[in-house]
């Protein structure tokens, strides 16, 4: 994670309480304050704003007679937010005006800088100070937090890991419960299943012009061999500048599940998905546009039908570039033929490039 500040401000205490204004003044900045959509970027770190209770709307940017249906629709919108401390997660939705490509959705998602959560329970108490414009404008700092999946609903709801030790002043924030969640919490587990299902499916798929299958990402134990990092990133680069596709690691060329954990660079999940990203952004060109087309998921998967002892799998998805982009490895050309990723020669590829323009 990206920290170019060696310290937080020394006045920013888990716990206590701040208004924008007070933010902005820790932070030397002003932009804090015109901060509306719940997250927002200040100095090379990620700012999220967060109220609970949606019972009443929140602040505006402006006069409600002066804002669009869009805007309205925007920040009259009931996101679910909230903590489980079971899990020491906290779950929010994305505004509604942001999608997986929009850029301070990325810079979330990509670990790469750090995000300070600040939460406050409500903004109006009840119809009271709501009729009376009585507003409550301190959030809680609730320390650093750090993206670790996402599921797809219509407004992506982000699931994120507490970076800090819980702390008792925040103890009716974290057991606020929202009263759609029960049923949120359904659709999230049909969705979760419906993927798990289709990841099992993945599994046992044959290798196809929009299927690879790798025993491992970086080698085995003890073994690194730079080639197979290579071999990925290929197959990579050919689902991305074709039809798309998925490559699964922790497979052999038979279909035996073996794993992930095998690998040579594993130690967690997260760590070998950082540990790919970061072979990509070394060996893959313009990889700040690819990124956007490539999706992790890992899940369990038994090593065969008369062995029901589990693996972890690593998916990585492809969605394909678009037609000006293209993916080169090493700033060579490849491509899914069948089964295979091929490298162009230089006829090959201009040809080709020519083909993809028309």
């Amino acid at each position: 994670m990206i920290d170019i500040h060696d310290k937080l401000p020394s006045d920013l205490i888990i716990g206590n309480e701040y208004t924008k204004q007070e933010l902005d003044k820790l932070f030397k900045t002003s932009e804090i304050e015109n901060i509306y959509g719940g997250i927002g970027k200040i100095n090379n770190r990620l700012i999220l704003l967060i109220t609970l209770d949606k019972t009443y709307t929140a602040e505006l940017p402006k006069n409600e007679s002066e804002m669009s249906r869009e805007e309205k629709e925007e920040h009259n919108y009931r996101h679910l937010d909230y903590f489980d401390m079971e899990e020491n997660i906290f779950c929010w939705d994305g505004p509604t005006n942001m999608n997986l490509e929009s850029p301070l959705i990325k810079d979330f998602t990509s670990k790469l800088y750090q995000c300070l959560l600040f939460v406050r329970e409500y903004y109006h108490k009840d119809e009271y100070e709501f009729k009376n414009k009585i507003t409550n404008d301190k959030y809680f700092y609730c320390g650093k937090i750090r993206y670790q999946k996402h599921i797809d609903t219509k407004i992506k709801h982000f699931i994120s890991s507490l970076e800090d030790e819980p702390n008792k002043k925040l103890n009716h924030l974290y057991k606020f419960i929202p009263t759609e969640l029960d049923e949120r919490k359904k659709e999230f587990n049909i969705l979760k299943e419906k993927e798990k299902n289709d990841f099992i499916e993945l599994v046992h798929q044959e290798e196809s012009r929009t299927h690879e299958r790798k025993s491992t990402f970086s080698g085995n134990p003890g073994i690194k061999k730079e080639y197979m990092v290579e071999s990925n990133l290929k197959a990579v680069c050919g689902f991305l500048n074709e039809r798309g596709g998925n490559l699964m690691i922790g497979i052999e060329d038979d279909g035996e599940v073996t794993g992930i954990e095998k690998d040579y660079n594993y130690k967690d999940n997260d760590q070998f998905e950082r540990h790919i990203l970061f072979q990509m952004r070394k060996l893959m060109d313009k990889f700040e546009v690819i990124e956007k087309y490539i999706k992790f998921q890992f899940e369990y998967a038994s090593l065969s039908d008369k062995d029901s002892s589990r693996k972890i799998v690593c998916r990585i998805n492809c969605r394909p570039l678009p037609d000006d982009e293209v993916s080169y490895v090493n700033g060579k050309l490849y491509l899914r033929v069948g089964p295979q990723t091929n490298e162009l020669s230089v006829k090959e590829a201009l040809s080709w490039l020519k083909r993809r323009q028309k």
